[in-house]
């Protein structure tokens, strides 16, 4: 028998929004409902759930669902010694109108 390899991508935590900041505090406090969180000394781990709909994650999680997910990885690594990457707003210095029209651009 084989063992199976899951794949993680490393992100910065500046591509949380304050809300994902608090998905994921959520989830270390109340037990899993929506993805599994172990935290580490720089950030977290989380395990990029089934399915397509979490209603209840906010977006700049589930764009690092996405961008997991089109690496083939099945979690992430969010670690604050980590740079940015061009792929996802870095929310430390994004404008509020970068934020919204990337908000927007992902509803068309």
């Amino acid at each position: 028998m084989s063992v199976r390899v899951s794949k993680m991508i490393v992100v910065s935590s500046d591509h949380l929004d304050e809300e994902g900041r608090r998905f994921l505090t959520r989830q270390l406090k109340e037990g899993p409902s929506e993805a599994w969180v172990i935290p580490h000394d720089y950030g977290h781990m989380v395990h990029v759930p089934e399915g397509d709909e979490w209603p209840n994650v906010s977006s700049s999680v589930i764009d690092l669902f996405n961008l997991a997910r089109r690496e083939g990885a099945g979690w992430v690594f969010i670690d604050c010694d980590e740079p940015v990457t061009d792929e996802l707003i870095d929310y430390t210095t994004a404008t509020p109108l970068a934020i919204m029209t990337h908000l927007q651009e992902k509803r068309e």
